[in-house]
């Protein structure tokens, strides 16, 4: 069984090459929104196969009725976030691109536990933890272009 840490840590990974080849690809055609369709259609066509695969057609039915209230949400959230990387990754670089969404996941993140008061979520473990990555982010986007 992958332990949640290191199953984020591929999924780390996965999203910065997934953002250079994005770049790359936003580079050849005429906008960004090319690569985020066909990066769409790949993984639509790929989840669809799995929701068929797993649940066969009564999955595939049940599709439609997550499109209603909060079902198209993540799908406009996660697409902001992807033209965001792409953006960031262009304009910035990759590492500069990363210590930024990093860094403002983790405020944004801690906020939410806040409002939902979870339980020693503003310890000085978390507290530094949090100054510290903001700081590191800080002093990445601060360094110089040699």
């Amino acid at each position: 069984m992958l332990y949640p840490t290191a199953f984020l840590a591929i999924g780390a990974l996965a999203l910065v090459l997934q953002n250079l080849v994005m770049v790359k690809i936003s580079g050849q055609f005429a906008s960004p929104l090319i690569a985020m369709a066909v990066n769409s259609t790949v993984g639509i066509t790929l989840l669809l196969g799995l929701v068929f695969w797993r649940h066969g057609t009564t999955g595939l039915a049940q599709i439609p009725q997550a499109l209603g209230g909060w079902g198209l949400i993540p799908g406009l959230l996660g697409t902001l976030f992807v033209f965001s990387s792409i953006f960031g990754y262009q304009a910035l670089g990759p590492t500069r691109a990363v210590a930024t969404l990093v860094a403002a996941q983790l405020l944004f993140g801690f906020a939410i536990d806040l409002i939902a008061q979870r339980p020693g979520i503003a310890s000085a473990k978390t507290l530094t933890g949090i100054a510290l990555l903001i700081l590191g982010a800080i002093l990445v986007l601060s360094r110089s272009n040699e």
